[in-house]
Protein backbone atom coordinates (compact mmCIF):
# COMPACT_ATOMS: atom_id res chain seq x y z
CA UNK A 1 0.00 0.00 0.00
CA UNK A 2 1.10 3.68 -1.01
CA UNK A 3 1.03 5.80 2.39
CA UNK A 4 -0.63 9.42 2.41
CA UNK A 5 -1.22 11.69 5.02
CA UNK A 6 -4.78 12.94 4.18
CA UNK A 7 -5.04 14.22 7.64
CA UNK A 8 -2.30 16.56 7.58
CA UNK A 9 -2.93 18.02 4.65
CA UNK A 10 -6.51 18.35 5.29
CA UNK A 11 -5.50 20.19 8.36
CA UNK A 12 -3.24 22.34 6.27
CA UNK A 13 -6.17 23.06 3.84
CA UNK A 14 -8.59 23.97 6.58
CA UNK A 15 -6.50 26.23 8.55
CA UNK A 16 -4.99 28.07 5.57
CA UNK A 17 -8.67 28.12 3.40
CA UNK A 18 -10.93 27.45 5.60
CA UNK A 19 -13.73 30.34 3.59
CA UNK A 20 -12.86 28.68 -0.04
CA UNK A 21 -13.12 25.05 1.32
CA UNK A 22 -16.92 26.25 2.50
CA UNK A 23 -17.36 28.09 -0.48
CA UNK A 24 -16.94 24.95 -2.43
CA UNK A 25 -18.04 22.12 -0.59
CA UNK A 26 -21.15 23.86 1.62
CA UNK A 27 -21.84 27.32 -0.25
CA UNK A 28 -25.17 27.89 1.57
CA UNK A 29 -22.97 28.19 4.96
CA UNK A 30 -20.46 29.62 3.27
CA UNK A 31 -23.15 32.74 2.38
CA UNK A 32 -24.20 32.72 6.01
CA UNK A 33 -20.85 33.34 7.38
CA UNK A 34 -19.67 37.45 8.26
CA UNK A 35 -16.16 36.59 6.95
CA UNK A 36 -15.07 40.33 7.47
CA UNK A 37 -15.19 39.00 11.22
CA UNK A 38 -12.30 37.06 13.00
CA UNK A 39 -12.38 33.43 12.56
CA UNK A 40 -10.82 31.58 15.42
CA UNK A 41 -9.88 27.56 15.31
CA UNK A 42 -10.43 26.01 18.60
CA UNK A 43 -8.27 22.69 18.12
CA UNK A 44 -7.25 22.93 21.77
CA UNK A 45 -10.90 22.75 22.91
CA UNK A 46 -12.11 19.96 20.48
CA UNK A 47 -8.90 18.22 22.08
CA UNK A 48 -10.29 18.72 25.15
CA UNK A 49 -13.35 16.92 24.48
CA UNK A 50 -12.27 14.16 23.44
CA UNK A 51 -10.85 13.21 26.59
CA UNK A 52 -14.57 12.72 27.61
CA UNK A 53 -15.57 11.06 24.39
CA UNK A 54 -12.45 9.10 23.14
CA UNK A 55 -13.12 9.10 20.17
CA UNK A 56 -10.35 7.74 18.21
CA UNK A 57 -7.74 9.91 16.05
CA UNK A 58 -8.13 8.56 12.68
CA UNK A 59 -10.10 11.28 11.23
CA UNK A 60 -9.86 14.95 10.43
CA UNK A 61 -12.20 17.40 12.53
CA UNK A 62 -11.88 21.13 13.06
CA UNK A 63 -14.19 23.56 15.38
CA UNK A 64 -14.20 27.04 14.42
CA UNK A 65 -15.57 29.90 16.07
CA UNK A 66 -17.20 32.56 13.37
CA UNK A 67 -19.96 35.39 13.17
CA UNK A 68 -22.84 34.39 11.12
CA UNK A 69 -25.62 36.97 9.43
CA UNK A 70 -28.36 34.24 10.05
CA UNK A 71 -31.02 35.67 12.18
CA UNK A 72 -28.49 38.67 13.55
CA UNK A 73 -25.19 38.60 13.53
CA UNK A 74 -24.45 36.56 16.30
CA UNK A 75 -21.34 33.79 17.22
CA UNK A 76 -21.76 29.82 16.04
CA UNK A 77 -19.72 27.04 15.95
CA UNK A 78 -18.74 25.27 12.86
CA UNK A 79 -17.59 21.71 13.09
CA UNK A 80 -16.32 20.11 10.01
CA UNK A 81 -15.34 16.39 9.68
CA UNK A 82 -13.65 15.03 6.90
CA UNK A 83 -14.18 11.39 6.83
CA UNK A 84 -11.68 9.11 4.48
CA UNK A 85 -13.23 5.71 4.94
CA UNK A 86 -17.13 4.65 5.55
CA UNK A 87 -17.98 3.89 9.69
CA UNK A 88 -20.90 2.63 10.21
CA UNK A 89 -21.70 4.62 13.58
CA UNK A 90 -21.31 7.72 11.84
CA UNK A 91 -24.28 9.67 12.33
CA UNK A 92 -24.54 8.41 15.55
CA UNK A 93 -21.11 9.82 16.33
CA UNK A 94 -21.26 12.98 15.31
CA UNK A 95 -24.74 13.71 17.12
CA UNK A 96 -23.40 12.68 20.26
CA UNK A 97 -20.31 15.04 19.04
CA UNK A 98 -22.89 17.63 18.86
CA UNK A 99 -24.22 17.44 22.11
CA UNK A 100 -20.78 17.57 23.29
CA UNK A 101 -19.55 20.28 21.34
CA UNK A 102 -23.15 22.44 22.25
CA UNK A 103 -22.63 21.46 26.04
CA UNK A 104 -18.63 23.03 25.78
CA UNK A 105 -19.23 25.88 23.61
CA UNK A 106 -23.03 26.97 25.02
CA UNK A 107 -23.46 28.07 21.91
CA UNK A 108 -24.80 27.32 18.40
CA UNK A 109 -22.87 24.46 16.85
CA UNK A 110 -23.16 23.91 13.12
CA UNK A 111 -21.66 20.07 12.34
CA UNK A 112 -20.64 19.63 8.24
CA UNK A 113 -19.32 16.35 7.15
CA UNK A 114 -17.08 15.93 4.24
CA UNK A 115 -17.25 12.47 2.96
CA UNK A 116 -14.16 11.56 1.31
CA UNK A 117 -14.19 8.01 0.86
CA UNK A 118 -14.47 5.26 -2.12
CA UNK A 119 -18.08 3.77 -1.23
CA UNK A 120 -20.53 5.84 -3.72
CA UNK A 121 -23.64 4.25 -1.80
CA UNK A 122 -22.56 5.58 1.90
CA UNK A 123 -24.25 8.78 2.44
CA UNK A 124 -25.14 9.10 6.23
CA UNK A 125 -26.59 12.65 7.12
CA UNK A 126 -29.38 11.80 9.88
CA UNK A 127 -28.98 10.21 13.49
CA UNK A 128 -32.69 8.70 14.49
CA UNK A 129 -33.44 7.57 18.02
CA UNK A 130 -37.22 6.16 19.01
CA UNK A 131 -37.98 4.30 22.33
CA UNK A 132 -41.36 4.30 23.82
CA UNK A 133 -42.14 7.99 22.18
CA UNK A 134 -38.87 8.92 22.78
CA UNK A 135 -37.79 10.53 19.66
CA UNK A 136 -34.52 12.08 18.21
CA UNK A 137 -33.89 13.18 14.85
CA UNK A 138 -30.45 15.06 14.04
CA UNK A 139 -29.57 16.37 10.35
CA UNK A 140 -26.33 17.55 9.15
CA UNK A 141 -25.18 18.61 5.97
CA UNK A 142 -22.74 16.18 3.73
CA UNK A 143 -20.57 16.94 1.30
CA UNK A 144 -19.60 13.93 -0.66
CA UNK A 145 -16.72 14.11 -3.14
CA UNK A 146 -17.74 11.35 -5.26
CA UNK A 147 -20.49 12.82 -6.17
CA UNK A 148 -19.17 16.56 -6.77
CA UNK A 149 -16.12 15.58 -8.69
CA UNK A 150 -17.75 15.89 -11.84
CA UNK A 151 -18.99 19.50 -11.26
CA UNK A 152 -15.33 20.41 -10.47
CA UNK A 153 -13.40 19.37 -13.35
CA UNK A 154 -12.08 22.00 -15.05
CA UNK A 155 -11.88 23.37 -11.59
CA UNK A 156 -8.50 23.75 -10.02
CA UNK A 157 -9.12 25.96 -6.69
CA UNK A 158 -7.31 24.47 -4.23
CA UNK A 159 -10.94 23.02 -2.22
CA UNK A 160 -11.57 21.07 -5.65
CA UNK A 161 -7.97 19.86 -6.16
CA UNK A 162 -7.73 18.32 -2.78
CA UNK A 163 -11.15 16.35 -3.25
CA UNK A 164 -9.64 15.55 -6.96
CA UNK A 165 -6.26 14.30 -4.94
CA UNK A 166 -7.72 12.88 -1.98
CA UNK A 167 -10.07 10.55 -4.87
CA UNK A 168 -7.33 9.59 -6.44
CA UNK A 169 -5.01 8.78 -3.83
CA UNK A 170 -7.69 6.34 -2.67
CA UNK A 171 -8.26 4.53 -6.06
CA UNK A 172 -4.31 4.21 -6.72
CA UNK A 173 -3.39 2.92 -2.93
CA UNK A 174 -2.14 -0.23 -4.10
CA UNK A 175 -0.19 0.92 -7.21
CA UNK A 176 2.65 3.08 -6.87
CA UNK A 177 2.79 3.71 -11.15
CA UNK A 178 -0.85 4.53 -11.34
CA UNK A 179 -0.56 6.63 -8.57
CA UNK A 180 2.24 8.27 -10.20
CA UNK A 181 0.32 9.33 -13.32
CA UNK A 182 -2.70 10.71 -11.19
CA UNK A 183 -0.44 12.60 -9.30
CA UNK A 184 1.61 13.74 -12.74
CA UNK A 185 -2.12 14.64 -14.49
CA UNK A 186 -3.06 17.01 -11.45
CA UNK A 187 0.24 18.41 -11.54
CA UNK A 188 0.32 18.93 -15.48
CA UNK A 189 -3.05 20.92 -15.10
CA UNK A 190 -2.12 23.16 -12.17
CA UNK A 191 0.89 24.13 -14.59
CA UNK A 192 -0.90 24.89 -17.74
CA UNK A 193 -3.29 27.32 -15.70
CA UNK A 194 -0.67 30.06 -15.89
CA UNK A 195 -1.73 30.82 -12.15
CA UNK A 196 0.88 32.82 -10.10
CA UNK A 197 4.16 30.75 -8.94
CA UNK A 198 2.48 31.22 -5.11
CA UNK A 199 -0.34 29.69 -6.18
CA UNK A 200 1.06 26.81 -7.82
CA UNK A 201 3.55 25.94 -5.18
CA UNK A 202 0.45 25.72 -2.47
CA UNK A 203 -1.35 23.37 -5.16
CA UNK A 204 1.75 21.52 -5.44
CA UNK A 205 2.62 21.10 -1.74
CA UNK A 206 -1.45 19.81 -1.16
CA UNK A 207 -1.05 17.32 -3.93
CA UNK A 208 2.08 15.98 -2.45
CA UNK A 209 1.14 15.93 0.46
CA UNK A 210 -1.94 13.92 -0.39
CA UNK A 211 0.00 11.40 -3.07
CA UNK A 212 3.22 10.31 -1.55
CA UNK A 213 5.27 8.18 -3.84
CA UNK A 214 7.75 5.61 -3.39
CA UNK A 215 11.17 6.74 -4.07
CA UNK A 216 11.17 5.08 -7.42
CA UNK A 217 8.38 6.85 -8.60
CA UNK A 218 9.42 9.87 -6.88
CA UNK A 219 12.02 10.36 -9.13
CA UNK A 220 10.13 9.40 -12.49
CA UNK A 221 7.87 12.43 -11.16
CA UNK A 222 10.76 14.57 -10.64
CA UNK A 223 12.06 13.90 -14.05
CA UNK A 224 8.31 14.63 -15.63
CA UNK A 225 8.32 18.53 -13.55
CA UNK A 226 12.00 18.61 -14.99
CA UNK A 227 11.34 18.13 -18.73
CA UNK A 228 7.87 20.39 -18.56
CA UNK A 229 10.15 23.55 -17.05
CA UNK A 230 12.73 22.28 -19.59
CA UNK A 231 9.71 22.53 -22.72
CA UNK A 232 8.07 25.64 -21.36
CA UNK A 233 10.62 27.31 -19.66
CA UNK A 234 9.84 27.71 -16.23
CA UNK A 235 11.26 26.62 -13.44
CA UNK A 236 8.82 25.34 -10.81
CA UNK A 237 10.74 22.14 -9.69
CA UNK A 238 14.40 23.42 -9.09
CA UNK A 239 16.54 21.19 -6.45
CA UNK A 240 15.95 23.73 -3.47
CA UNK A 241 12.30 24.64 -4.13
CA UNK A 242 11.45 20.61 -4.22
CA UNK A 243 13.90 19.88 -1.32
CA UNK A 244 11.64 22.98 0.27
CA UNK A 245 7.96 20.72 -0.72
CA UNK A 246 9.61 17.82 1.02
CA UNK A 247 10.71 19.57 4.25
CA UNK A 248 7.18 20.93 4.11
CA UNK A 249 5.51 17.59 4.29
CA UNK A 250 7.97 16.34 6.94
CA UNK A 251 6.93 19.26 9.12
CA UNK A 252 3.10 18.22 9.18
CA UNK A 253 3.87 15.20 9.58
CA UNK A 254 5.76 15.32 12.91
CA UNK A 255 3.22 17.53 14.32
CA UNK A 256 0.35 15.12 13.56
CA UNK A 257 2.85 12.62 15.06
CA UNK A 258 3.47 15.19 18.23
CA UNK A 259 0.10 16.18 18.70
CA UNK A 260 -1.31 12.01 18.34
CA UNK A 261 1.11 11.36 21.89
CA UNK A 262 -0.45 15.01 23.73
CA UNK A 263 -4.14 13.32 22.60
CA UNK A 264 -3.20 10.17 23.84
CA UNK A 265 -2.22 11.68 27.33
CA UNK A 266 -4.83 13.66 27.41
CA UNK A 267 -8.03 11.28 26.83
CA UNK A 268 -6.48 8.92 29.65
CA UNK A 269 -5.10 11.51 32.21
CA UNK A 270 -6.99 14.97 31.64
CA UNK A 271 -4.62 17.31 31.58
CA UNK A 272 -1.15 17.51 30.36
CA UNK A 273 1.45 19.62 31.75
CA UNK A 274 3.25 22.82 30.00
CA UNK A 275 6.97 21.20 30.59
CA UNK A 276 5.47 18.07 28.94
CA UNK A 277 3.68 19.11 25.91
CA UNK A 278 6.96 21.19 25.00
CA UNK A 279 9.20 18.25 25.82
CA UNK A 280 7.02 16.41 22.69
CA UNK A 281 7.22 19.27 20.51
CA UNK A 282 10.96 19.14 20.90
CA UNK A 283 11.24 15.36 19.30
CA UNK A 284 11.28 14.99 15.67
CA UNK A 285 12.22 11.61 14.97
CA UNK A 286 9.45 9.74 13.61
CA UNK A 287 10.31 6.31 15.06
CA UNK A 288 11.00 8.09 18.66
CA UNK A 289 7.59 9.78 18.14
CA UNK A 290 5.87 6.54 17.29
CA UNK A 291 7.56 4.19 20.27
CA UNK A 292 6.14 7.65 22.48
CA UNK A 293 2.74 6.97 21.16
CA UNK A 294 2.62 3.51 22.26
CA UNK A 295 3.80 4.43 25.58
CA UNK A 296 1.32 7.20 26.16
CA UNK A 297 -1.24 4.38 25.66
CA UNK A 298 0.03 1.97 27.85
CA UNK A 299 1.91 3.93 30.70
CA UNK A 300 0.28 3.49 33.86
CA UNK A 301 0.81 7.30 34.78
CA UNK A 302 2.37 10.47 33.80
CA UNK A 303 5.20 9.99 35.65
CA UNK A 304 6.19 6.81 34.35
CA UNK A 305 5.30 8.24 30.51
CA UNK A 306 7.84 11.02 31.72
CA UNK A 307 10.47 8.63 32.47
CA UNK A 308 10.12 7.42 28.96
CA UNK A 309 11.57 10.74 28.06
Amino acid sequence: MVKSDYDGAWKDLLHGHMREVLACYFPVVAAAIDWSAPVRFLDQELRQLRIADATPGNRVDILVEVMTFEGGPQTIYLHLEVQSFAEEDFASRLHACFQGLSRATSGDVVTLAVLADLQAGWKPDTYRYSRLGCEVMFRFPVCKLLEILPSLEDDTSLPALAAKAQIAALQTSSNPDLRMAARWRLTRLLLEQGYTRADVRDALRLVAWMMQLPRTQALQFREKIVEFDQMNATAYMTDLEELAIEKGIEKGQTIAQQQAVIEALEIRFDRVPDGLREEIGHIVDSARLHALHRAAIRCADLESFAREL
